[in-house]
């Protein structure tokens, strides 16, 4: 491999009964293979390294297609826990360490991803204006408001038409999220679990990832087609899947900040080194005594908040035995944990 290559992340997969599928082709023609560790291996390319998060919009999408081509391309084959869009690591000795820090966790969401999909749903009205007109004609709060507008002077008329559309949005959005409500608690008779995602649009009402077991797919399509027929065509739903658990199981590699965690030791009173049982022992004391419910300082609540923030912090650094916290032991190390793919637009489907 070229020295100035790098090792490209697609996700992981459990080669326990064999990995016959690969190496296969991206298809820009690029060879995607296997780095394995134990029972389970990494699907990689050779790649040379790239900020995707400094790129344009369109090379951002052209790159997430490419990179999501070929997670479903090996789901068809084999479930796999897709790693977070624009991973890269130095080398195959790099690739190993990620395997093993994070083989608990990966060994946890294949087993819980086995024999399931994602689908992701969208809703949208089908004629927003009209929405909007339906909400101004029978709310009566909005009618009321209507009624004296006409009676202010012309000086007071675009204050009050601001507080009309004001009106209107509320309403608009509180029954958005009814609806919205209402088809989630419908498909999550089929689902096992549901992510909600950002709205891309005003007419939009869902945009919802679903992870259901891979046999219901085709109750699962039945039962939209029945909240289509509910709602008189007057939403429109659009399903796309089946497709890996984006939503669900993404994992990535954080590089660890020695600061964040110095912090953090700091907060909860640890030494240079501690175990995973020491830190649990040392948050357990903090919210005896520091608990918001325990004070009344003003200050509570925050430091209860900051307490909460270094436990995780120690947490998703440390694994088993003990671990040092020097600076020496920290730089240039990662951990690997789930991605809150609900956090960031750029990531979702």
């Amino acid at each position: 491999m070229s020295p100035n290559l790098e090792r490209y992340i697609y996700g992981v997969i459990n080669v326990k009964e064999g990995n016959a599928f690969f190496p296969l082709t991206t298809d820009r023609g690029e060879e995607v293979h296997l780095v394995n560790y134990n029972e389970m291996g990494c699907a990689v390319k050779d790649a040379v390294h790239q900020d995707y998060l400094t790129m344009g919009k369109e090379g951002i999408a052209t790159n997430l297609v490419a990179h999501q081509t070929v997670i479903e391309k090996v789901m068809k084959s084999r479930t796999i826990i897709p790693m977070k869009f624009g991973t890269f690591l130095q080398d195959d000795t790099e690739v190993l360490e990620m395997l093993e820090k994070g083989e608990n966790l990966f060994s946890e969401l294949l087993n819980e991803m086995d024999g399931k999909i994602e689908l992701d749903v969208a809703a949208s009205w089908n004629d927003l204006n009209s929405v909007i007109k339906e909400i101004g004609a029978t709310n009566e709060d909005i009618i009321k408001r209507k009624q004296e507008i006409a009676e202010n002077p012309p000086e007071d008329m675009f204050q009050a038409k601001l507080e009309v559309g004001a009106l209107v949005k509320t309403v608009l959005d509180e029954k958005r999220q009814g609806l919205q409500n209402e088809i989630i608690a419908r498909l999550s008779d089929l689902s096992l679990a549901h992510q909600t995602h950002d709205l891309m649009e005003d007419k939009m009402i869902l945009n919802c990832a679903f992870l259901i077991p891979q046999e219901k797919e085709e109750a699962f399509d039945k039962l939209l087609h029945e909240l289509d027929e509910k709602y008189g065509g007057k939403l429109d739903f659009r399903c796309v899947g089946p497709l890996p658990p984006y939503s669900f199981g993404t994992c990535e590699v954080k590089p660890i900040d020695f600061a964040e965690i110095d912090k953090a030791r700091r907060l909860l009173g640890l030494k240079d080194r501690a175990t995973v049982a020491e830190i649990k022992a040392a948050y357990r004391s903090f919210i005896k005594t520091k608990h918001p419910d325990q004070s009344g300082d003003t200050e509570a609540q925050k430091r209860f908040e900051e307490i909460k923030w270094a436990y995780q912090t120690l947490l998703d650094f440390c694994s088993e035995g003990e671990v040092s916290f020097r600076p020496e032991d920290i730089n240039g190390t990662f951990i690997v944990r789930r991605f809150d793919v609900a956090g960031t637009r750029t990531f979702n489907r």
